[in-house]
């Protein structure tokens, strides 16, 4: 039970982290993931790495396409 715990406490704490270094969402954005992730300890960060994370196109992305 308690490596269930440390491991749900180790995907919030990546997620959040994760979260927060984004630089592809606003700062609106952000809140609602955090809250999301506050509000479903577990769920939240699931979410977040199977669809939040990948939402946007990354920096390098949009670089490269606004070039052409």
């Amino acid at each position: 039970m308690l490596g269930i715990s440390i491991l749900a406490l180790a995907l919030f704490v990546t997620a959040l982290i994760d979260i927060l270094r984004s630089q592809h969402l606003t700062t609106r954005i952000k809140a609602v993931w955090v809250w999301a992730a506050l509000v479903l300890p577990f769920l939240g960060p699931v979410v977040w790495f199977l669809v939040g994370h990948r939402s946007a196109p990354s920096v390098n992305e949009s670089l490269v396409n606004s070039r052409y």
